[in-house]
């Protein structure tokens, strides 16, 4: 069985740790709706996709709490990283 798992490359405004770390959990309302994630270097214990449909869909998931940033743009806390989807296979 496969799925994926949301690899953090670095965050939008500066690099926050060797490549490697893998999303673990996130909250979107948390601090009001700005969100809080948690992460982790084992890709055993990532959060996992069944598609990478679904790992978009998270990554882009909007703040019912706060929904627009102060500049109008949709609030997406998870976007506030930059990541790349990596496909594991449990069978090998």
């Amino acid at each position: 069985m496969s799925y994926y798992v949301m690899g953090i490359v670095e965050h939008a405004d500066d690099f926050i740790g060797k490549p490697g770390k893998y999303l673990k959990g996130f909250d979107i309302e948390a601090y009001y709706g700005r969100g809080t994630a948690w992460f982790t270097t084992n890709v055993s214990e990532a959060y996992r996709f069944k598609s990478l449909g679904e790992l978009f869909e998270v990554w882009k998931t909007q703040s019912k709490k706060l929904p627009y940033r102060p500049d109008g743009k949709p609030n997406r806390p998870l976007t506030a990283f930059n990541i790349t989807p990596r496909l594991i296979d449990e069978d090998t």
